[in-house]
């Protein structure tokens, strides 16, 4: 059973929209966000380490190494933060 305020909150928000009373499909999307996130970060991690190889082979410090690194910092702060999410929510919802 959902909560009422959580229903209240559905029809405020999403009106022209049925509510599913169930935790699946929201445990679901949960899943495949995180997943999503996840998979970003690899391949994030996975372009950052070759732009790391190319700059140390050209002796160089580079800008887009710089930035690289930046992109994959705020990346894994964002799955990092979706998943403490993720967790409230499970023990909001169980």
């Amino acid at each position: 059973m959902v909560p009422r305020v959580f229903v209240k909150g559905h029809e405020t928000v999403l009106p022209k929209t049925a509510l599913r009373q169930d935790h699946f499909h929201l445990i679901r999307d949960l899943k495949d966000c995180s997943r999503f996130l996840k998979n970003e970060v690899a391949s994030k991690m996975t372009a950052t380490l070759k732009l790391f190889q190319h700059a140390e082979k050209q002796k160089a410090s580079s800008l887009v190494w710089s930035a690289a690194l930046t992109e994959l910092n705020e990346l894994e702060e964002t799955y990092a933060t979706f998943q403490r999410f993720c967790r409230n929510k499970a023990e909001v919802i169980d």
